[in-house]
């Protein structure tokens, strides 16, 4: 079966304050799983909780039983995604450039991450 690539936003009016890029492969689960590929949050109007619970719907409607959030112990998220449930399983070594904690986007403080398959 294919991979299958998905942009989730959220919105709060007609602003977007949220999004994920993820995808939706079998690779080692035989019901599928979802990676999250990249990220990022509005600060002040969203954050990784809100993406965590958007995700954890899109899996149930679809049987989904695993959700994969590569991240950094370096993010700000980090945290939050641990006190969700989520559990440290494969121990990779991953070459990070640290650029900036924020990127200003618009006039907001947004947060980013973003995950590169080699």
């Amino acid at each position: 079966m294919l991979n299958e690539y998905f942009l989730l936003t959220l919105s709060r009016g007609d602003e977007v304050v949220a999004y994920t890029i993820f995808a939706k492969n079998f690779i080692h689960e035989k019901n599928g799983k979802v990676d999250v590929l990249e990220y990022g949050f509005d600060r002040s109007k969203a954050n990784v909780n809100d993406l965590v619970s958007a995700l954890t719907l899109f899996c149930s409607d679809r049987g989904i039983p695993v959700m994969r959030f590569v991240t950094s112990d370096e993010t700000e998220a980090y945290s939050q995604i641990l006190s969700l449930g989520f559990e440290e399983r494969d121990n990779f070594k991953f070459m990070v450039l640290p650029l900036k904690e924020s990127v200003l986007v618009g006039k907001a403080p947004w947060a980013f991450f973003s995950f590169d398959y080699i």
